[in-house]
């Protein structure tokens, strides 16, 4: 999974193997800012431009794993 870029302003470039199949998105206290169940392109674009500056998480999940990223909004 390559997320950029990161840093960002907002706007970012997600590639993804195709096992991923849903995306979701994390403030910094663990609540939820995004879902997307239906992934199906190995290249994800994402426009975050209207969250305020901060970290967050994404995580990405298979049938078999959850993989946690973390991203930040300048």
């Amino acid at each position: 999974i390559y997320i950029y870029p990161n840093p960002s302003q907002g706007i970012f470039n997600i590639e993804i193997n195709s096992s991923i199949i849903s995306l979701t998105l994390l403030n910094q206290l663990g609540e939820v800012i995004f879902i997307d169940d239906n992934l199906s392109d190995e290249y994800y674009s994402i426009n975050l431009t209207r969250l305020p500056k901060g970290i967050y998480f994404i995580n990405f999940k298979s049938d078999q794993y959850l993989i946690t990223k973390k991203i930040i909004i300048e």
